[in-house]
């Protein structure tokens, strides 16, 4: 009996952290996505360019942030990753200013469709990753694949970011400016 109440009470346990992640990052992202895209644009003298840079840092250390490996440089780590989630509007943002505005719906809408996509298949992957990585019977865990997993597809997005933001500046340089 004893031996069956033991992982119960760990699995509550772990619930309990989990949810109590989740609620403090959904409230720290519904307070700091509405002010820090500007904040941090004032922060770089008006400068988009720096601005977008500073995000790239952000980006990178939520990128190496998911190879954590004990409770402590988790906790370090939750203010950074708190910043983090201000990252999507600026890119957003910046991603409008690179097309006309008769290409403003076709952006939005692949925007959305992408972030549809990403909610409907990133909670299935990342949870079938971690019942596989913590699956019994095994000679080996690895509660953290998940977490693994997102920082090697944050990685790998980093050439695709880089090669499509070069195109579009390099296709840009030749053109005179719209203003």
């Amino acid at each position: 009996m004893t031996e069956l109440a033991a992982p119960a009470a760990s699995r509550k346990a772990a619930f309990a952290f989990i949810f109590a992640s989740v609620v403090l990052d959904v409230l720290a992202l519904g307070i700091i996505i509405p002010v820090l895209p500007k904040l941090v644009e004032q922060f770089m003298g008006g400068d988009t360019a720096q601005a977008t840079r500073m995000y790239g840092h952000f980006g990178t250390v939520w990128a190496l942030m998911q190879f954590v490996v004990s409770p402590g440089m988790f906790w370090a780590g939750v203010p950074v990753f708190a910043l983090i989630g201000l990252f999507g509007p600026s890119v957003q943002g910046l991603m409008t200013r690179r097309v006309g505005p008769t290409e403003q719906g076709r952006l939005q809408g692949a925007n959305g469709s992408i972030m549809g996509l990403t909610g409907l298949i990133g909670p299935g992957l990342f949870t079938m990753t971690f019942a596989e990585s913590i699956a019994p019977g095994r000679g080996w865990t690895l509660p953290g694949a998940p977490f693994f997993l997102a920082g090697l597809m944050m990685v790998l997005a980093i050439p695709v970011a880089w090669a499509t933001s070069s195109s579009t500046r390099n296709s840009h340089a030749d053109s005179p400016p719209t203003d």
